[in-house]
């Protein structure tokens, strides 16, 4: 190779290698605006997803908070207005009625300011160990009028040294709302009935009852908020659409997974499982 030749192959081969880098800077460009165009995107559907669930909140809070307050205005009014006339019997019946509705709206309001806070990532998960059969048993006491009222049967079989490391206020939440869900749709003389098994690496909790079930097509509707799916208690009990929307939050916290079985007039059993370790 003379050097004519030689200095031409030294400029064509750094001509190849300038093409080369400017090849490979296009490449890290255009990758680069992939992974921005890739981000924008997740931030508008992030930013779409956040004004749903505002649209959400305000119609919830516009209807589902209000209305009901209409009606135990109605009652004060009438228990104002009829005091004198009214025998203890009926008083007493109407001072029922306020109770009961001030308690359905105080643990929506109590639902929705803890959903709300999962979901802005205001509320953590604070993990320690504690007694789950203990908690279960507190909740127990909490509906052992509805239980009484309804005749039904509690049958707790978690061991009573049952330990798990979670979040206690969060899944003391959590288990108040899947009890609370299956008392409300057992009929008299029915069973509700809290089960556990363990996995190496999670536990599964169950809470099942023979109560009237769920019918396949509204299944997929009770978990989302945006659905605001409820309907009315085997004793005419009302619901708020909320609760387990909110349990599906604090399972997804705890690195879990939640779901159902449920045969229509038969019964439906919730599962939710938590990890023994949690990465946060």
């Amino acid at each position: 190779m003379n050097l004519d030749s030689k200095s031409e192959f030294e400029k064509f081969t750094k001509e190849v290698e300038e093409l080369r880098d400017i090849w490979n800077s296009y490449q890290e460009l255009l990758l680069s605006y992939k992974a921005s165009e890739e981000e924008v995107k997740r931030k508008n559907e992030e930013l779409k997803e956040a004004n749903e669930t505002k649209d959400i909140l305000f119609s919830i809070i516009s209807h589902d908070l209000r209305s009901p307050f209409q009606g135990l205005l109605g009652i004060s009014n009438y228990l104002l207005d009829e005091f004198n006339s009214l025998t203890n019997d009926e008083i007493k019946e109407l001072i029922q009625s306020l109770n009961d509705g001030l308690k359905n709206q105080y643990k929506f309001l109590d639902d929705l300011l803890n959903w709300s806070r999962l979901q802005s990532g205001k509320l953590q998960v604070e993990r320690s160990d504690f007694n789950l059969f203990e908690l279960v048993e507190k909740v127990k006491e909490l509906f052992i009028n509805n239980l009484n009222a309804k005749k039904i049967l509690f049958v707790n079989n978690l061991r009573r040294e049952k330990i798990i490391n979670a979040d206690e206020d969060l899944i003391y939440i959590l288990i108040r709302n899947l009890i609370s869900n299956s008392i409300k749709f057992t009929n008299e003389n029915g069973k509700v009935e809290v089960n556990s098994i363990s996995f190496e690496d999670f536990v599964q909790i169950s809470i099942s009852d023979n109560g009237v079930g769920i019918k396949q097509e509204n299944i997929d509707k009770i978990f989302k908020v945006e659905n605001h799916f409820t309907t009315r208690g085997t004793h005419n009990e009302k619901g708020n659409g909320f609760g387990l929307a909110l349990c599906k939050e604090i399972v997804l916290k705890h690195n879990g997974k939640i779901w159902l079985k449920s045969e229509f007039g038969k019964g439906t059993t919730f599962f939710f499982t938590i990890p023994h370790k949690i990465e946060l």
